[in-house]
């Protein structure tokens, strides 16, 4: 295989993604083979750039192994690919790079029970602030079995997590998925029926927090939780919202010695409010029969 019509088709490739991600913001599918038993060449020697992608005639390689061959960096940012090459001495790029993301502020949150070819699982999803589209979070949509990697993502303002707009998620997905609004008291996650107990526990107090201390007559503001997730090794974090604002709590559960489950400490996080000033500070009680409190 002529290594310059190769590197000139790796190109072609990158720029033809690049065009096509900035004037339609679209993904198509396409037919395509995979072929193990090409070899490549570089100046007479062989080299392994992994399997070659054959579509419409053309043999397409992996960019970022051939980049790598030519002493060319690559990174990929958001539907843009950037190819830099390298000068003498360069040392290999080390750390994470800062990713550009969109932005969306969430205005009503929503847990998911979603199923897709065969596999089912939470997806936590918002819908956006300012353009009223249905995001899903990127973490859950991969744990479905959906590749998002190719996908423009947005960033929350106020959790801080990522998310795939539904326009972007449909594109690559083989077939819709089905999401079915969870009612049902869950932690994503976690199975085991002791630690759920030691996590209810947790939000079973949760009102207490609450209150205002200087008026213990007084109504008192009604939190409710959106949701409450497995974070790590006995860890949870639970996102509550209450008076329009937003909090991230994060327990730690412990065993006693009778080998009962509690929770030995919760860090606050405050997280902000999507609606700045139009309820902050109302002391009145916070109740909606339309987003009951799950709990």
């Amino acid at each position: 295989m002529n290594w310059r019509r190769t590197a000139l088709l790796v190109f072609a490739l990158a720029v033809s993604f690049s065009a096509g991600a900035l004037a339609a913001s679209q993904i198509e599918k396409v037919d395509a083979y995979i072929r193990h038993d090409f070899k490549i060449l570089l100046n007479g020697t062989p080299v392994d750039v992994g399997p070659v992608l054959i579509h419409d005639g053309y043999s397409h390689l992996p960019l970022a192994a051939v980049a790598g061959l030519l002493d060319i960096d690559v990174s990929f940012d958001n539907k843009t690919i950037y190819l830099n090459k390298r000068f003498p001495g360069q040392p290999d790029p080390v750390g994470e790079r800062n990713v550009e993301y969109d932005t969306v502020t969430l205005s009503y949150p929503i847990v998911y029970r979603a199923k897709y070819l065969g596999n089912q699982t939470l997806v936590f999803a918002i819908i956006g602030k300012d353009d009223g589209k249905t995001y899903y979070r990127d973490v859950d949509l991969r744990r479905l079995g959906i590749d998002t990697r190719a996908l423009r993502k947005a960033k929350d303002t106020i959790t801080g997590e990522i998310f795939v707009v539904e326009q972007e998620m449909l594109s690559v997905a083989k077939s819709k998925p089905d999401f079915y609004q969870e009612h049902e008291q869950v932690v994503l996650g976690e199975s085991d029926q002791a630690k759920l107990k030691a996590v209810q526990n947790f939000i079973d107090g949760l009102g207490e927090k609450f209150k205002d201390p200087d008026n213990s007559s007084g109504y008192v503001i009604k939190p409710r939780v959106v949701f409450a997730e497995r974070s790590g090794e006995n860890e949870y974090r639970v996102l509550v919202t209450a008076n329009n604002e937003y909090y991230r709590y994060t327990i730690k559960l412990a065993q006693n010695i009778l080998e009962q489950w509690y929770f030995t400490e919760a860090k606050a996080e405050y997280l902000g409010s999507p609606n700045p000033g139009s309820n902050a500070g109302w002391s009145g009680w916070y109740d909606d029969s339309y987003y009951p409190f799950p709990w």
